[in-house]
């Protein structure tokens, strides 16, 4: 069984553990008792709860080594020195040098982002294996429409939830102008007498043929706000896997 890279499970323990660290912080200083929340999240500023939602996110991306986790890192650094600053200006508990501490710290371990394995994870969506939906292989053609407004039907060679990959010949490709981050429009003949027509399909990679691939071209589908879409497309995934299944018991 493949493992998580460490250095993704290590640093969303560290964004996950300042989230938590916080409110025990007022609960100790205040002297309060450890059931009564409610007043715990009475002596939290709005500060204290906008570093603590940054650090839950920073928790979740780092987990998933998502590159949406570096603006939300700078943000979260920023407040951090702010609420520091405050905290060793006003706070009777603190001092301005454990406020600096703090903030130092905090920024040195931040610097995890910044190690060789993680910034190949966040520039290689490939390395981030458990992101990668199941692919269904599948003998049907779909329709490309390039934005010239060329059309042309292709072997659709594989598809999963978040894409798929047809075989395309290199020449044609060229005359299309198939090109990583161009945009075409594909028609997904998924049902009998369904054809779903998807405007944002984004070229992600051409690949030329390797083992039981075919030189073609891969595509992602930028569908997040298309539910039409995403339930019909759902639907002929979760029929693919069922005859995956049927065809590996009677195996």
């Amino acid at each position: 069984m493949r493992n998580r890279p460490i250095i993704c499970i290590l640093m969303s323990f560290f964004y996950f553990g300042v989230a938590l660290f916080i409110p025990l912080q007022v609960m100790i200083q205040g002297d309060l008792e450890f059931f009564n929340i409610s007043l715990v999240f009475e002596r939290l500023t709005h500060l204290n709860y906008l570093i603590i939602f940054l650090n839950v996110f920073l928790g979740l991306y780092s987990f998933n080594a998502s590159s949406k986790m570096i603006p939300f890192l700078f943000l979260s650094l920023a407040f951090t020195y702010l609420n520091n600053y405050i905290v060793g200006e006003y706070a009777v508990n603190f001092t301005k040098t454990h406020t600096l501490l703090a903030s130092l710290g905090y920024t040195f371990a931040s610097l995890m982002v910044l190690s060789p394995s993680f910034i190949s994870l966040l520039k290689d969506q490939e390395l981030r294996w458990w992101r990668i939906s199941q692919r269904f292989k599948t003998s049907l053609s779909m329709s490309i429409i390039n934005n010239d407004g060329h059309k042309i039907s292709v072997p659709l060679h594989d598809i999963s939830k978040t894409g798929a990959f047809f075989h395309i010949d290199s020449l044609t490709a060229n005359v299309l102008d198939l090109n990583p981050g161009n945009k075409i429009t594909i028609g997904l003949p998924l049902f009998e007498g369904i054809c779903l027509t998807f405007r944002k399909a984004e070229i992600i990679r051409i690949s030329e043929s390797k083992g039981h691939y075919p030189h073609g071209v891969g595509i992602r589908f930028n569908s997040a706000m298309d539910f039409k879409f995403n339930w019909q497309l759902k639907k002929f995934l979760k029929e693919q896997n069922k005859i995956q299944q049927q065809g590996t018991n009677i195996a």
